[in-house]
């Protein structure tokens, strides 16, 4: 499997966007927390740690980093725990997301 980081950029009057291929799903929970490079606000966000099997919190610059970055517990949970457990809850990590849903 290629885990080399890739991105390309497409001409927006032709339709299409800039598509970022760094990094596959299941990569993302296996990198380390990266607190990038500070360029606005030092912010709390959330990373899954494959060691502990648990999402930390750690802070971010604004720039740079990698994609083991969430905005809050329950997304890194849902992406990164529950999404690899075998018999979790997933309606679980659903209904713990709601009060972070801007609908």
């Amino acid at each position: 499997m290629d885990h080399s980081l890739t991105k390309s950029k497409t001409n927006p009057s032709h339709g299409t966007s800039e598509v970022d291929h760094s990094h596959n799903f299941l990569d993302v929970c296996s990198l380390d927390s990266d607190p990038g490079r500070l360029c606005s606000n030092w912010t709390i966000y959330w990373a899954f740690n494959s060691t502990s099997r648990r999402c930390q919190r750690f802070y971010y610059g604004g720039c740079d980093g990698n994609g083991n970055r969430f905005e809050n517990q329950a997304e890194c949970r849902l992406k990164c725990f529950y999404s690899r457990t075998p018999g979790t809850d997933f309606l679980h990590v659903v209904f713990e997301m709601l009060p972070d849903l801007h609908v």
